[in-house]
């Protein structure tokens, strides 16, 4: 039998969006939600079903983006980029088992799909699998070596939640080597608040408050650490900031009040 050939434009336009994203801030915004006209019998390819498939995903409408690549899968279930875009909207709309069941078929269609094991691991994390999460990131991160720091952070947070707090830390220093932001400060003092070294956890919670002054979670975790040094008035005066700073983002009854 002859090798499938891919159709126009469904290499590019799916490979551009998986292989080299930060899979949570792509650039991707949903705009006005424009549907598109029915397809006439005569144009129902595996390559047009495709593309209306990628314009919906691209403008963050991930139902009709499913249909469309379910449509294309019917007429051809060769192409693992309709698995791969398939599984995304699938994890974007909280379908998670259904996620991992497309990136599976992904990798077997293309078993250097290495950015759907980075997939599949998120899709375990939401289901609170965090182990399975832990080898798919380290499959990708072994054979990629990703120069962004998605997914060392989500790694991060996957070690946090099993307890490996010394792995978290390490996660999270390449994390800052590579973009130093606050979420990724505050998570490293989460964890040094885990491992008892409560004064290393203040100084990066001290670093994510500069870089945020208004961001409620770092003043809450600096305030439970200067608890547990047995500074009280310190801690008092960060949980009343998180409360206050709370409230006035979010316009309702606080968790830190």
């Amino acid at each position: 039998s002859t090798e499938p050939k891919a159709p126009s434009e469904q290499s590019a336009l799916a490979k551009n969006l998986l292989t080299h994203p930060e899979p949570e801030n792509s650039g991707m915004r949903p705009s006005t939600p424009t549907p598109l006209p029915t397809l006439r019998p005569s144009m129902a390819s595996p390559a047009n079903h495709h593309n209306r498939g990628m314009y919906y995903f691209r403008r963050g409408m991930y139902q009709q983006a499913i249909d469309a690549f379910t449509m294309s899968i019917r007429l051809d279930s060769r192409f693992p980029d309709n698995f791969k875009v398939r599984g995304f909207a699938y994890r974007k709309l909280g379908q998670y088992q259904l996620a991992i069941t497309d990136y599976d078929k992904a990798i077997q269609l293309d078993p250097n799909s290495f950015y759907s094991y980075y997939e599949r691991g998120l899709a375990y994390a939401e289901l609170g699998q965090y182990e399975r999460a832990v080898q798919h990131y380290d499959k990708f991160i072994q054979v990629e070596k990703p120069t962004y720091g998605s997914p060392y952070y989500e790694r991060g947070l996957a070690y946090a939640e099993l307890g490996q707090y010394e792995r978290a830390v390490q996660d999270y220093d390449k994390v800052i080597q590579i973009k130093p932001l606050y979420e990724p400060y505050n998570n490293r003092g989460a964890a040094y608040s885990g491992l008892g070294q409560y004064q290393r956890a203040i100084q990066d919670y001290d670093k994510a408050i500069q870089l945020y002054p208004e961001y409620a979670d770092a003043y809450n975790n600096r305030g439970a650490a200067y608890r547990k040094l047995g500074q009280d008035t310190k801690a008092d005066a960060d949980e009343a900031k998180a409360c206050s700073y709370e409230l006035w983002l979010v316009l309702v009854d606080s968790k830190y009040c």
